[in-house]
Order: structure tokens, then sequence, then C-alpha cells
């Protein structure tokens, strides 16, 4: 219950994601658009595509699970786009990876952060520092960026592609 910050590895339309869980959906809010339920139209915004290199924030009135069926997209070659400045980013794997596995791809900068709803990492002199050390499915996060724009794919897992064994993903 309460706001969630949520990412998918399986392309879809924004309200078909949420199909199963619409009546206890508030808000779906991307960096830039947002859907929002309102009482007598039903899901209303601007909102109409989930991106997988994007994340999201989902407001629900109730505790409730989103589970979404599909064929994942494959994180070693799916180019997430970082900005100057914060970048909402999605989490493409589907198995966890500790956040300097993950993100070994980028040349983060003194300085960099990656946030997630629980937790908070800076690079620095020796790589990625903080209580956030792991990067899970289904979750979403905010990447700032100090320098250039730039663009990464995620790092293959130690087990082989991420998407080897995927038949779906839960969030």
């Amino acid at each position: 219950e309460g706001w969630n910050w949520i990412s998918t590895n399986i392309p879809t339309d924004a309200t078909p994601f949420i199909e199963g869980i619409k009546t206890d959906v508030n808000r779906l809010v991307s960096q830039t658009e947002e859907l929002y339920n309102d009482t007598e139209l039903g899901m209303v915004g601007n909102l109409n595509t989930i991106d997988v290199t994007a994340a999201y924030k989902l407001q629900t009135k109730a505790a409730t699970e989103l589970t979404q069926q599909g064929i994942p997209e494959n994180p070693t070659i799916t180019g997430v786009r970082l900005y100057s400045g914060y970048n909402w980013i999605g989490y493409l794997p589907t198995t966890s990876q500790s956040v300097a596995t993950a993100l070994s791809n980028i040349e983060a900068a003194t300085g960099d952060r990656l946030i997630s709803q629980k937790g908070f990492a800076v690079y620095g002199d020796a790589g990625w520092e903080g209580d956030l050390t792991e990067m899970n499915p289904g979750e979403g996060y905010m990447y700032h960026r100090t320098g250039d724009a730039t663009t990464f794919c995620y790092a293959e897992n130690a087990g082989g592609n991420a998407v080897d064994n995927a038949a779906g993903a839960a969030i």
C-alpha cells in the first residue's frame, strides 16, 4: 500500500500493465507522464506505453501483487539512456545483481548516485558504496549522473544471459 518504485523488463502498454490491479491503483507515474484513477472515468492520463528502460512510481490504495507474463528484453543488448542529472531507470535482468556488477558497463563518475526506494549508493574512489548493494528485478531506481549523457547495457549475469531461463517476470 502506498508508493512503490517499479520497473518491468517485458514491453507493454500502460493500461494492460495494471489491468489486473486497477481497482487498487491511485496513480502510475513515469518521469514525465502519468495515469490516475478517476472515480468516474477510470484510468486517465498521458502515460500510454511502459518503457522497459524506465522506472515508474505506482501508488496503490491497498497491498496488491502485480504479475506480468511475457518474453523479457535482453538486458545485455537493450540500451538504457542516462542524461546528466536525474534519470528514472528500470532494471532489466531477471536475477538480482550487485550494484557494481549490474552497472559495470557504465563509466560512472565520482558523485554519481543510485537511489532505490529502500537505499542509496554513491560512486567514489572505491567504487559503489552505500546501503544499496543489490539491484533487483521489478524494482525501479533513480540514477543521478554527474557527467555527460551516455547509454549503457546491463552486465551479463554470472550464470549467463539474463533471459535464458525466463518464462515470465513478477513485479
